[in-house]
């Protein structure tokens, strides 16, 4: 087989694993799912997830399981391509002759998005079989979210004493970059007077709360 022909009939088994991917984790519900789509399926020489298939066949691998790591590994390199585009970074208007997924989405939904808290809920949710999760979507500084995550994962069962220590150390400066005080085992807060934090980036994250039913 001559190497255009291999390479289209990868391209097609690339594609229909995104289609699936996207249909089963990204609905077209929200603006969050709607700007990963528009990127995602925005075409492109697939390069990356191209070479899995192609080791794989090389090695007498498991097809359908090739064909989702192609996709998580496509899913990865579209990401970093939405970030360099933004305006912080190439700044780019364009990308494949289509305007950046800032430009049609803007920059919150293109660049700003963590999930703090919700992993393991995540993971379960996995097991059990269940494809969504509820979330709360908050917008908030980077110091709000470092003081949210320790909180919300400072009370796992199985949590080093070293690991402890530097949670309590991010949250204790995180505050003080606040000019904040704050009881760090119970999450008491006690706000100076004037304006807080007005020089932290904004971002989106995504806190997962609770599985649905």
């Amino acid at each position: 087989m001559d190497y255009a022909k291999q390479y289209q009939e990868y391209l097609v088994r690339v594609n229909a694993a995104l289609e699936t991917a996207c249909n089963t984790y990204l609905p077209e519900e929200s603006d969050v799912c709607r700007a990963a789509r528009y990127s995602l399926l925005g075409g492109g020489k697939r390069i990356r997830a191209v070479l899995v298939l192609a080791v794989c066949d090389m090695l007498n691998g498991d097809a359908a399981a090739a064909d989702q790591f192609a996709a998580a590994v496509e899913m990865l390199h579209c990401y970093s391509l939405i970030h360099d585009d933004l305006p912080c970074m190439d700044n780019d208007d364009l990308r494949r002759g289509k305007p950046t997924n800032h430009k049609v989405y803007g920059e919150t939904l293109a660049g700003n998005y963590e999930m703090i808290s919700g992993h393991r809920r995540l993971h379960a949710a996995k097991i059990v079989g269940l494809k969504k999760v509820s979330a709360i979507v908050k917008e908030m500084s980077d110091d709000e979210a470092i003081i949210k995550m320790v909180d919300a994962n400072i009370q796992r069962e199985e949590i080093l004493p070293s690991e402890r220590a530097f949670s309590f150390k991010m949250k204790m400066e995180a505050m003080s970059r606040q000019g904040s005080r704050v009881d760090l085992t119970c999450g008491t807060e006690f706000h100076k007077s004037g304006d807080i934090n007005k020089k932290t980036r904004e971002t989106t994250l995504v806190h997962l709360t609770q599985l649905l039913k």
